[in-house]
């Protein structure tokens, strides 16, 4: 294990932090707001460690993966711990378990909040919060290779411990021109809602909080009355295709910039995640029809609105879900764990996971009926490695374990049962929001703090995709061996 490149890396990340944090420092002088002081105690901290470590000359520049692994668990721990302290020394959100919940919720991109009052939240630690989302997006460590690129290659390792997925590709030969690419797309997506939130009457300040969440999929709502309050139906819309945009792979974006048509058509998980919008906004549209009495026309709008949210994991939310029918819970409830493509800011299981695990399933019944047939599962085309299959099946099974774990050790908390079990699958799958005291604007406040580190915990496995956090409490993970 290379130690000295884990401390630099790691310096490197903090650095950008200790820089993002000068924006809600400048905006609070602007604001005319108290609270400067609290982000230049931060950024200082953050500076006095992170440009020590960054400045380590490194004899052995070569690292494998699990330095990757080593460096994305521990940079994503500590911008969160740092993340957390305007918050805690402010006293805006009181405890340090509140602080370091609401940092990682913003971090992770989960937007899960213990916030019950936000009159009582200034505005610079408000845009804090939401910068914490737009940085963890596509995520931190994949911009900072982006604009200091790691030199022998080695940088492949974080990217891929960092975006752990299936179907991980790069799009240019340079790993810091496929960042660059990636950061571009994100970037002019998040331009895009804010300009049409702002032509739909949003004030400039709302506009840029919900046009740093969306791209993010990461729903931190800002405001008492949630997004009801700006009464446009042109946002909504914005929203709808700003959260159904970030929950597709961007690298078909790119296919698209470059009218590579066919690689977007024959990409299977972009079918399977309009049709998985299609199929649950019908059925939940005619749920709610029939059983609340609401047009159809204001059916369709509610029900497609969160199925898109809930399924891209943004969990930005205009109604009461906790209101609705069970059968138009239980499909959300159901989207959740889906979640959005692979190569998105969105959590969940991913589309791909689910689609290979069907398949699997399909293969295996088939083999029972012709056990004589030769044949393999397939991806676009493409046969799916053995390695890969079993890996899909492996993190589903090690995903589902750490649901339940969870979930039993909330449970002591003494909340209901719909309460509980939406709360930990709003927190690893990375949603933020649920059923139940979740739905009616009590937020995860009234957990107790155990329950609020193991939600952190939950929603940085979610964002991390398991492996990177786990490792980091396994013996030999942290022996020398280059592998």
């Amino acid at each position: 294990m290379n130690l000295k490149v884990i401390v630099k890396y790691t310096g490197a990340v903090l650095l950008l932090e200790g820089f993002a944090l000068l924006l809600p420092l400048l905006f609070a002088l602007y604001d005319k707001s108290s609270d400067w002081i609290y982000f230049l105690i931060t950024a200082a901290l953050v500076f006095a460690v992170s440009i020590p470590a960054k400045l380590i000359k490194l004899k052995e520049k070569a690292f494998y993966a699990r330095e990757g692994f080593a460096i994305v668990a521990i940079s994503w721990i500590l911008v969160s711990f740092f993340g957390a302290l305007p918050y805690f020394i402010s006293g805006e959100l009181g405890s340090f378990s509140n602080s370091f919940f609401e940092s990682v919720s913003g971090f992770s991109t989960t937007g899960a909040t213990i916030i019950n009052n936000f009159d009582v939240i200034s505005r610079p630690m408000l845009l804090w919060r939401n910068l914490t989302l737009w940085l963890g997006g596509i995520g931190i460590l994949v911009f900072t290779i982006a604009i200091a690129p790691a030199g022998g290659g080695y940088a492949s390792h974080i990217v891929k411990a960092e975006t752990a997925s299936p179907t991980y590709s790069r799009l240019a030969p340079k790993l810091s021109e496929s960042s660059k690419i990636i950061y571009t797309i994100y970037i002019f997506l998040t331009v895009f809602v804010i300009l049409v939130l702002l032509l739909n009457g949003l004030s400039p300040f709302d506009a840029i909080l919900n046009g740093l969440s969306v791209p993010a999929t990461g729903g931190f709502i800002h405001d008492n009355r949630g997004f009801l309050a700006y009464n446009s139906i042109g946002a909504e819309l914005a929203l709808m295709l700003g959260m159904f945009a970030s929950g597709v792979n961007f690298t078909l974006f790119y296919y698209i910039i470059k009218r590579n048509f066919s690689m977007v058509k024959k990409n299977e998980e972009l079918a399977l995640y309009i049709g998985i919008i299609i199929f649950s906004g019908i059925i939940i549209a005619f749920n709610l029809s029939g059983s609340l009495g609401l047009s159809m026309g204001d059916s369709f709008k509610k029900s497609f609105f969160h199925v898109i949210s809930i399924l891209s994991t943004s969990g930005l939310t205009t109604d009461n879900i906790s209101l609705w029918p069970a059968l138009s819970k239980t499909l959300l409830f159901t989207l959740m764990f889906i979640g959005g493509s692979a190569g998105s800011t969105s959590g969940g299981l991913k589309c791909v996971r689910v689609l290979i695990i069907f398949k699997v399933l399909i293969y295996h019944i088939s083999k029972i009926i012709h056990p004589r047939a030769i044949s393999s599962v397939k991806l676009n085309g493409k046969p799916v490695s053995e390695e890969t299959l079993k890996n899909v099946i492996l993190f589903f099974v090690i995903y589902m374990f750490i649901y339940v774990t969870a979930l039993v050790v909330i449970s002591s908390d003494g909340f209901d049962f719909e309460t509980n079990l939406t709360a930990v699958s709003a927190a690893l799958n990375t949603v933020g929001t649920g059923f139940g005291k979740l739905a009616s604007g009590n937020g995860f406040a009234g957990f107790s703090a155990l329950s609020k580190y193991i939600f952190s915990a939950c929603m940085l496995m979610g964002r991390l995709e398991i492996y990177p956090v786990l490792l980091l409490f396994y013996p030999s993970f942290w022996k020398r061996s280059n592998i």
